[in-house]
């Protein structure tokens, strides 16, 4: 059986990953929190609980196929921005540490080399 894991977007919101598909947080009630999935073209959704723990409603039917990669990049890009926040690496270092723990299938999906070291920097000097 698959875990509810709740992950944070780029702008700080609740995401949920379950059964390799995101979801985004689309509203919230006194009892329950609604997401709907990251595709924007793909129908479905799904309530949890307010603590996010358990499914109220089960997740509908998905019009593509799961992106499991695309966990593994949000993660990674959590990763460096918490520790270009709280260490005092040099920027290459973080990038290259964190960039080993990502399976070879889903660096395609990565942002590049550039990139990544600029998301470093924003969050090391702020």
């Amino acid at each position: 059986m698959n875990q509810i894991e709740v992950l944070t977007s780029s702008r700080g919101n609740p995401m949920l990953c379950y059964s390799d598909y995101l979801y985004t947080q689309h509203s919230m009630t006194e009892k329950k929190r609604v997401f709907r999935c990251e595709d924007r073209n793909c129908r479905s959704r799904c309530h949890t609980n307010t603590l996010m723990e358990v499914f109220v409603k089960e997740p509908s039917e998905h019009s593509h196929a799961p992106n499991p990669d695309r966990v593994h990049v949000i993660r990674l890009k959590h990763e460096i921005k918490a520790r270009g926040s709280s260490s005092d690496e040099a920027i290459s270092i973080i990038l290259f540490d964190a960039l080993r723990s990502i399976p070879l299938n889903a660096v395609p999906g990565l942002p590049t080399n550039n990139a990544l070291m600029q998301t470093i920097r924003r969050h090391t000097y702020n």
